[in-house]
């Protein structure tokens, strides 16, 4: 059965190289949203719903698509956050799989201490 790589975690935490690991190019976070034609992050919080929207609709596709396991990388501090991703992965054929990365690594995006603090206080487990 084909799977479908939910990974949840804080910033830094591993999230993305775990699921380059299990996927490949079939994985997509909502950090890539905020990635420029010319690689840059370019973060902006007035658009994180946005971005958690696109990372949906592409995790969708890639589930459509794919022959393949695919992976989805988002901090996914609360356990609703996932579900549609859930549902999508039932609904296409593939095997939910949750993922919860408790590394702490340097957070590449730069996260404030005091942000990763607030989403370690509602990380549900």
């Amino acid at each position: 059965m084909k799977n479908l790589y939910i990974i949840r975690g804080l910033p830094g935490s591993g999230k993305s190289k775990i699921a380059k690991k299990l996927a490949g190019r079939r994985y997509r976070e909502a950090d890539m949203f905020f990635i420029d034609k010319f690689g840059n992050y370019n973060f902006d919080s007035s658009k994180i719903q946005q971005a958690h929207a696109w990372c949906l609709a592409n995790i969708e596709v890639l589930l459509i698509r794919s022959d393949n396991d695919v992976a989805v990388s988002n901090t996914f501090s609360c356990k609703w956050e996932y579900e549609k991703y859930v549902e999508l992965a039932q609904k296409y054929g593939f095997q939910p799989i949750i993922i919860e990365c408790q590394n702490d690594f340097d957070n590449t995006h730069d996260v404030p201490v005091e942000v990763i603090n607030k989403m370690r206080l509602r990380f549900e487990r």
